[in-house]
């Protein structure tokens, strides 16, 4: 977003904010995936410290990951990874198959509970709980079509105030894929809208 790829994106609210302007989009809990017959798969949370010693399924080239990975610094302790892969439904499906745990956003867990054959175990840290941001460069003059997205995004419903606990509103993936496609039918895409 910052070196200037895309007009809008949806990030953690807790990554660097220079020259961005953020707005409270969607709020996510981290969980861990193992598989169902995994010791663990009847507990209903677990601390990422109780996870010391695991050999994990992790998420090559993420911001998640690295986020992931410092809290694990923070405690002294360092993720043993058994294999990276790049999308949540893969981690979610190696761990269904026994080969190790993931930490995925509980949404994507959710979606793959039933194909994948996880267990799914909520994280107990404080840090487990991410709140997303829809954001734009500051200084930046949207497209008419990145514009109606971006307050479609911000402003469907009403917002809740973050620095008193609250969530804001949940907004479905689908919901947006399907404002997005809307957009391209009607040919006001852009080249400088990626989603």
């Amino acid at each position: 977003m910052a070196a200037g790829f895309a007009d809008l994106g949806i990030l953690s609210a807790a990554a660097a904010l220079d020259g961005l302007v953020l707005r409270p989009f969607a709020e996510d809990r981290l969980v861990v995936v193992a598989a169902r017959q995994d010791d663990m798969a009847q507990m209903r949370q677990i601390r990422l410290a109780d996870l010391a010693g695991r050999y994990f399924i992790g998420l090559s080239g993420s911001a998640l990951q690295d986020h992931i990975a410092a809290q694990a610094a923070a405690m002294g302790m360092a993720l043993r990874y058994r294999v990276r892969l790049r999308s949540f439904e893969a981690i979610c499906h190696v761990a269904g198959a026994g080969a190790g745990i993931g930490i995925v956003p509980e949404t994507a867990a959710r979606r793959m509970k039933r194909t994948s054959g996880i267990a799914i175990i909520r994280l107990a840290d404080g840090w487990a709980r991410q709140r997303l941001a829809v954001c734009i460069r500051a200084g930046t003059e949207l497209s008419v079509p990145a514009q109606s997205l971006f307050r479609h995004l911000t402003e469907a419903r009403p917002q809740r105030d973050w620095a008193r606990g609250l969530p804001p509103h949940r907004q479905s993936g689908a919901r947006v894929r399907a404002l997005a496609a809307t957009v391209v039918e009607q040919g006001e895409m852009t080249d400088g809208l990626h989603l």
